[in-house]
């Protein structure tokens, strides 16, 4: 596979950094806008937001959002 014109090796691991992906204007409308309430729209899902996975902090963050 080839990413950004790099060869990745087959079963080498990829992570996506989310700072980047929530900064960049391909991804949200406005994205450097102080906007919580774009979090409670459906969003891209991420490995950290099910299962065994879940961010720990993933349910303090929802109410945060909605209550500010």
């Amino acid at each position: 596979m080839t990413v950004g014109g790099y060869r990745v090796p087959k079963d080498t691991p990829v992570q996506l950094p989310p700072y980047p992906m929530h900064l960049s204007s391909a991804n949200f409308v406005q994205p450097h806008k102080f906007w919580p309430e774009r979090w409670a729209q459906q969003m891209p899902a991420f490995p950290q937001d099910k299962g065994v996975l879940l961010c720990l902090g993933h349910s303090i963050v929802q109410v945060e959002s909605l209550s500010t």
